[in-house]
């Protein structure tokens, strides 16, 4: 009797468990998550790479994907790879991070860069330019708005700038060739950022801008009055206005300016100075803004004295009615502030201070008390400066009584007042006491040195997601 024939071999494969058998569109939702999660903005090792080179069927996947590969990184040290995503991206609108990191581009990456953007500047819908040298600043921002047919599609534009050199008019000339009196026409444009970049050759008119945020900008590199308040009116749906150690020409002897119409804005962040006229800036800008009836947040630094405040701005409720949050930050009040001033922000809920020099705060909290004073007050948040020193040990335990005899009071008539006590270092991101006894924001860490996931602004002072409105 013969043996028995073997089964037949079977040319099914075996059935995948696990991971490897999720479909495509669930691991395409996956590589996102990863991408949230794993990624800065603008990353030089982003965590597609590996995700592509795991295995032939990821690899697949993420290929077929091109929204995967639309954020570029076009720095120096990945400059063939951030090529590469251009083409994976395909049709994508490309968000896309510019920058020589301190090297010369020679000749051959001229060139690449230089096809790059005739096949897909069309698309680039948001740019951040990062340099260390004004010279290169200057080239990149030619090469990108030398042609201005793509512009009408820009969405965000962020250029910052780490030289410690001062900025020259030489390297910047040529854009005003550039630009005609129009200005750049950027109709989709929803978030600018100039950090330490001149702002006068841009001559911005965007209707959809929301988010103005400038720093360290000097009085030769930043509009006119007349020039600055043409980009705002221009800017109707404007909501987060934030200007940083930005030199103003705003002497109060031209008073009055033209007014500052920004009916929908939402918070305002001022440091602003001039050599001629350093301490009545502030006060001088929020005089010129003939209402701001959204405003919800408003933080001012750097003022001699807030009684000086209190009588250019906040004498009428019509003003900032909206007003929540109120941020001083090393602001004098040894005079105290006349009742107008509690009076026009009736509605406040979050108070946040830290004293300067002249110290004065508890007679803030001394007022408030006595006279029944913003009575929808529930916090305070108190930026601790350094105790053993002069002339903030004595201030520090009149300010402490009178917090702790407001809060005993509003206890007393059944209310809460939270008290947040923070340092300097972590109160205000980036704050720190600079050049003597001036304190302003320090300048950003550079994206491509450590690789900071920071956002670098104001903690707690702007509340960008508005229960409204959809989150900024």
């Amino acid at each position: 009797m013969s043996d028995p024939l073997p089964p037949a071999e079977t040319t099914q494969k075996p059935k995948l468990t696990g991971i490897a058998s999720w479909p495509d569109n669930l691991l395409f939702e996956l590589f996102k998550c990863c991408q949230k999660e794993l990624d800065a903005q603008f990353e030089p090792n982003p965590i597609i790479v590996p995700i592509s080179q795991t295995c032939h069927e990821w690899r697949r996947v993420a290929l077929a994907k091109p929204s995967l590969w639309k954020t570029v990184y076009l720095g120096y040290t990945r400059f063939d790879m951030g090529l590469a995503f251009i083409e994976r991206a395909r049709n994508q609108r490309l968000s896309v991070y510019l920058s020589s990191q301190r090297k010369t581009m020679r000749e051959k990456k001229l060139v690449q860069f230089s096809n790059a953007l005739s096949r897909s500047l069309e698309r680039w819908n948001q740019i951040t330019i990062e340099e260390t040298s004004h010279k290169r600043m200057a080239l990149l921002i030619y090469a990108l708005f030398c042609s201005r047919t793509w512009t009408t599609g820009l969405e965000k534009l962020v250029l910052i700038q780490h030289s410690e050199k001062a900025m020259k008019h030489k390297y910047f000339v040529c854009l005003a060739h550039v630009f005609d009196v129009l200005g750049l026409r950027v109709p989709m444009l929803s978030e600018a950022k100039f950090w330490n970049t001149p702002v006068v050759w841009a001559n911005i008119r965007a209707s959809n801008l929301t988010v103005l945020d400038i720093r360290h900008v000097t009085k030769p590199f930043f509009p006119a009055w007349t020039g600055f308040t043409q980009i705002i009116q221009a800017a109707v749906n404007l909501k987060h206005l934030i200007l940083i150690d930005v030199e103003f020409d705003l002497p109060s002897y031209r008073m009055p300016y033209p007014a500052l119409k920004v009916p929908n804005l939402k918070s305002l962040t001022l440091r602003l100075y001039n050599e001629d006229d350093e301490h009545h800036i502030a006060p001088t800008f929020l005089k010129a803004i003939k209402e701001a009836p959204k405003l919800k947040s408003l933080t001012i630094s750097d003022i001699s004295e807030l009684d000086q405040l209190a009588k250019a701005v906040f004498t009428s409720k019509t003003k900032f009615p909206k007003l929540l949050s109120l941020s001083l930050l090393y602001v004098g009040c040894s005079a105290g502030a006349p009742v107008e001033f509690f009076k026009a922000i009736p509605e406040l809920k979050i108070f946040r201070f830290a004293p300067s020099m002249r110290g004065g705060c508890n007679l803030i909290f001394d007022a408030v008390t006595e006279k029944n004073l913003w009575c929808q007050l529930e916090k305070i948040v108190v930026v601790v400066t350094p105790r053993n020193e002069p002339p903030y040990t004595t201030g520090f335990e009149r300010q402490k009584t009178s917090i702790e005899k407001l809060v005993e009071n509003r206890k007393a008539a059944g209310k809460d007042i939270q008290v947040v006590e923070v340092d300097e270092a972590r109160a205000i991101a980036g704050w720190s006491e600079h050049e003597g006894s001036k304190y302003c924001l320090e300048r950003p860490q550079e994206m491509f040195g450590d690789r900071l996931k920071s956002t670098w602004r104001i903690v707690d002072v702007q509340n960008f997601s508005d229960s409204d409105t959809d989150s900024e």
